[in-house]
């Protein structure tokens, strides 16, 4: 097929959808058969042969009509999922596979080695091959897709980042495809296992289509990766803890360590990662919007709950009892607290060290501060986990933080017991040790 060809049957098959309105009102069949079907006219026995084949797409798209008729198209973009029908086609067809035929395992892995050995190697090669792409029909679908002539006639450093993420949109076209059959045989096996029938064949299948799946992710750009396989939701503990000493001078050359206090404070936030990659610079590619789509139905397929953290977000933003802040990397929020509430979850500590001065050490401000903070903490995240219940979120990760501050870090962190074993894990800044630019571990 040539570009001009192409194009043509690319515009014409994206002009000749129907409005969103229609699409919204049709039957759920006529609008699966609307998206999924490149033919114009299709008798009714070709309606149900496409019905009865198109299985594995029915529950998916099921849910993302549901979700844009529910959410005037909030998370799902409907102009993007078209696109990806499109290619979806388009790599069926030009491996000779019909698109409304249900694939054997064999046709599903002869997909996947077509489009693979298509696919261009270019950071091997480490320059573009024009020519070579010029008559790869995958790139110039990319050409059509994206109306970019000067993909091939004037390639730059940019092309490469263009042709990298539609190399990965192409990849996570196989990906469903393979999580979809993975989902199917997964529902065979528990069939199987019910009727206490044999199932080793089906389970070696589905070790087969699991490892295929995880080539297919090794070969992803890394920030796409991340984003499909990443959990979106976690709960950071943060404890801030406030220490200071106190010596008696003994001679010009030698104190001596009398005690310590602590003053520690805790803070809990729900942490949210929006749907968005980290790119280098405000270029994004041209794929980013579709890369997104599909990254999105593929976590719908392998039940990443991206639907109900939306929905809680839409929630959780409009509740009176928590405060939203957006970072750089995640939206948090936190339990709005009055001045008596944080007065009470102060916690301040004096240690006398005249009897073992040995028991101030670094291990042991980080103990003494999570032991203080660990009733304030617990409060908080049953409050946040209590409300995730009733979205039927599952349970999620919690990190935890230290922040250790001292008034006089030259004075305050010499005297550690364990001085010797951290001090190379800190920096200096205007003669205080700091830890702006590193984070240490203890005890995980």
């Amino acid at each position: 097929m040539n570009s001009l060809a192409l194009i043509i049957t690319l515009f014409y098959f994206l002009f000749h959808l129907p409005k969103i309105d229609d699409f919204l009102d049709a039957s759920f069949l006529e609008s699966v058969l609307s998206v999924i079907q490149i033919k114009s006219f299709l008798d009714e026995e070709e309606k149900r042969k496409v019905f009865k084949s198109s299985v594995f797409y029915n529950g998916l798209l099921e849910k993302l009509l549901k979700d844009i008729k529910n959410r005037g198209g909030g998370f799902f973009k409907l102009d993007q999922i078209k696109k990806f029908l499109v290619i979806r086609s388009f790599l069926f067809s030009f491996i000779g596979i019909p698109l409304d035929k249900e694939l054997s395992i064999e046709e599903l892995q002869r997909l996947k080695n077509s489009v693979m050995n298509l696919l261009f190697d270019y950071k091997n090669q480490g320059f573009l091959n024009t020519i070579l792409l010029e008559r790869n029909k995958i790139y110039n679908l990319y050409r059509s897709l994206f109306l970019d002539e000067n993909i091939f006639s004037n390639p730059n450093s940019n092309s490469f980042r263009e042709l990298e993420f539609f190399q990965s949109l192409i990849i996570l076209v196989l990906i469903l495809e393979y999580e979809l059959y993975i989902k199917n045989h997964e529902q065979k096996l528990d069939s199987l296992k019910n009727l206490r029938l044999e199932t080793r064949a089906c389970k070696e299948i589905l070790l087969d289509l699991k490892m295929a799946k995880r080539e297919l992710i090794q070969n992803l750009n890394k920030s796409i990766r991340q984003i499909l396989t990443g959990g979106r939701v976690y709960i950071l503990d943060r404890i801030y803890t406030g220490f200071d000493t106190e010596y008696q001078a003994e001679s010009d050359m030698l104190n001596t360590l009398l005690a310590y206090t602590t003053s520690s404070y805790s803070k809990v936030f729900l942490c949210i990662k929006p749907f968005r990659m980290e790119i280098p610079d405000d270029r994004p590619p041209k794929s980013n919007e579709l890369v997104l789509e599909l990254v999105k139905m593929i976590r719908l397929v392998t039940n990443k709950q991206d639907l109900e953290i939306e929905r809680f977000m839409d929630h959780i933003t409009n509740y009176p009892n928590f405060k939203k802040m957006s970072t750089k990397n995640f939206i948090a929020f936190t339990l709005d607290s009055n001045e008596q509430d944080i007065a009470r979850s102060i916690k301040n500590s004096y240690f006398d060290l005249e009897l073992d001065s040995e028991s101030y050490s670094f291990k042991n401000l980080v103990e003494k501060s999570l032991l203080d903070q660990t009733e304030n903490i617990f409060k908080s995240n049953h409050g946040i986990l209590n409300l995730l219940k009733n979205y039927k979120i599952p349970r999620i990760p919690v990190k935890k933080e230290l922040y250790l501050i001292a008034h006089f870090t030259t004075a305050d962190i010499c005297s550690l017991s364990d001085f010797q074993e951290i001090k190379n894990k800190f920096s200096i800044l205007r003669k205080s040790f700091v830890s702006l630019d590193k984070t240490m571990k203890v005890g995980g």
